[in-house]
């Protein structure tokens, strides 16, 4: 054993390895063996815990019987008591943790509210700043899921994706504020930056592309892929949209079907389909329209129950 700072390895009896460094540096412990403890009071509780790493003021001051814990900054797993299998590099990363195993945080403030939630992985400032028993949660980026109490199994990569999610549990959200607003919605991926922005409590949406879906608040089982798709719509559900600017104007109809770039670019009715590039694209209010084709239908604009199949089948169509 290696002791250097007053009363550290004070209490040692039996233990072996141990490297304590500072005051009151594993004060307490009798027979845990091959801690490194580094900065004052880190690790002073530990008894007979094995195999934890400690560097920093405070660190993983209160822990008793956690074994193969890696704390490295102040006050990091200063409330652990008999969680095992923890790293937290970074002030206060995983500070109020008490039971919860096998997280991993990275940051400042990182899971720094958690206190029996496990299995989770936080990188970046305030990442998964305030969950507490949630588990299976995975955030990367400054004020990643920084909102999320009791959400499980999120996953969220960029700066403020899912910030705001609460209790929200399997929403996966990759890109720059994706999926930002959402609190309570579940079920939802989104990829992008801003993909699925404003999605509050929607559920069962999948939004791929910048911007994709991007106004949506409460449209739940949409289905946008490509940049600008969807990205008016709020409360509409059953849409899909695959292609750049698809159904881009809809915003409270539902059961349109877009495939092709701007396909039912202008469309805010219901019960359409298009497929082909700018099919149906100057549809507004038309309802029930069917386009097969690249620019079949693309001059209609409020006319229903047309089917259009073939390149610019129906294109001179308006209003018939």
């Amino acid at each position: 054993n290696t002791a250097v700072g007053s009363l550290s390895l004070d209490a040692n009896t039996t233990a072996n390895s141990n490297t304590a460094l500072g005051y009151n540096t594993l004060g307490a412990n009798t027979t845990g063996a091959s801690n490194v403890a580094v900065g004052a009071f880190a690790l002073n509780n530990n008894a007979t815990a094995n195999n934890n790493v400690a560097i920093g003021r405070n660190s993983m001051l209160v822990n008793t019987t956690g074994t193969d814990n890696v704390a490295i900054g102040a006050y990091t797993l200063d409330a652990n008591t008999t969680a095992s299998s923890n790293t937290a590099i970074g002030k206060n990363a995983l500070t109020a943790n008490t039971t919860g195993p096998e997280n991993t945080a990275i940051g400042d403030a990182v899971l720094d509210a958690n206190t029996t939630g496990a299995y989770n992985t936080a990188t970046g400032r305030n990442a998964l700043g305030n969950n507490t028993t949630a588990n299976n949660n995975a955030a990367f980026g400054h004020s990643a899921l920084a909102a999320n109490t009791t959400g499980t199994q999120n996953v969220a990569v960029g700066t403020t994706t899912l910030d705001a999610n609460t209790t929200a549990n399997n929403n996966s959200a990759i890109g720059y504020q994706a999926l930002g607003a959402n609190t309570t919605g579940e079920n939802n991926t989104s990829l992008g930056s801003f993909a699925l922005l404003s999605n509050t409590t929607a559920s069962n949406n999948t939004a791929i592309g910048k911007d994709a879906l991007l106004l949506n608040t409460t449209g739940i089982a949409n289905v946008a892929v490509g940049a600008n798709a969807l990205d008016a719509n709020t409360t509409a559900g059953g849409n899909v949209a695959i292609g750049r600017n698809s159904l881009s104007a809809v915003t409270v109809n539902g059961g349109n079907t877009a495939c092709g770039d701007s396909t039912l670019f202008a469309n805010t009715g219901g019960n359409n389909s298009a497929f082909g590039n700018f099919a149906l694209g100057s549809n507004t209010t038309g309802t029930q329209n069917s386009a097969v084709g690249a620019l079949a239908l693309d001059a209609n604009t409020n006319a229903h129950n047309n089917n259009a199949f073939g390149y610019q089948a129906l294109s001179s169509n308006t209003t018939g």
